[in-house]
């Protein structure tokens, strides 16, 4: 008996098919992933927004306090120098002091001549 040839119509192109139809599949897949890690990165990014606004809320009561407690200083401290509405002004240096020529002491010069 004679072996038969098996005889492909269309040539390649059933291979080319199935070749391009995978690739398809293997972008369809990434695709579907990414889509899939930006829904999570969605939620990442919602609560950290959500930790910012109260971390921006806690921040601002802070320095609120820092600026009520500055505030109840300085006018603690304007109370203190200037007592009952008296301008002050800032204190001026003094000019320092030269020193005074001594004269010679009156028993030096008795000790000498009355000896």
């Amino acid at each position: 008996m004679a072996e038969e040839k098996v005889v492909v119509k269309g040539g390649g192109r059933p291979t080319l098919a199935l070749i391009i139809a995978i690739i398809a599949l293997i972008f369809a897949l990434i695709a579907f992933y990414r889509t899939s890690e930006q829904s999570n990165f969605k939620k990442r990014l919602k609560t950290l927004n959500d930790k910012m606004q109260t971390m921006k809320k806690e921040s601002s009561e802070e320095i609120g306090k820092i600026l009520k407690e500055t505030k109840k200083s300085l006018q603690n401290l304007k109370i203190e120098v200037g007592r009952k509405g008296q301008k002050t002004e800032p204190a001026k240096p003094e000019a320092p002091k030269q020193p005074v020529a001594q004269e010679p002491t009156p028993k030096a010069t008795e000790n000498s001549s009355g000896g």
